[in-house]
């Protein structure tokens, strides 16, 4: 039986993305290897991997589906200036925004527009 997914993105460069991820995101360090990092935030875990080929990291992404606060997540991002696509009503019933890291990794922040 599956029970979780954790997401691993691709890094060229790990202190950058760690220092990304804690500091404009709220992440929190859980582990670090060599090669690999583990990061936290609320019941979110999410792995960065080095990787050295650039075009990797601008090929991947990740959603987030939000369970509430959505605006102000979208607000504390746009203080942080990370904000790639602004906050909007999809017509996929979503409410989402865009934020891509140092190295390209396209980060979609999603909610229900229907509050399910």
């Amino acid at each position: 039986m599956i029970h979780q997914a954790i997401p691993q993105l691709p890094s060229l460069d790990l202190e950058r993305s760690r220092d990304f991820y804690q500091r404009k995101l709220d992440f929190v360090l859980h582990r670090r290897y060599e090669n690999l990092i583990i990061l936290k935030r609320d019941d979110v875990e999410i792995h960065l991997w080095r990787c050295s080929d650039p075009a990797i990291p601008q090929s991947s992404s990740l959603y987030f589906r939000v369970s509430g606060g959505i605006e102000a997540l979208y607000e504390h991002c746009e203080r942080k200036g990370i904000v790639r696509l602004h906050l909007e009503d999809r017509p996929w019933g979503m409410k989402e925004f865009y934020v891509s890291d140092p190295d390209g990794n396209l980060l979609k922040f999603g909610q229900s527009s229907f509050g399910v």
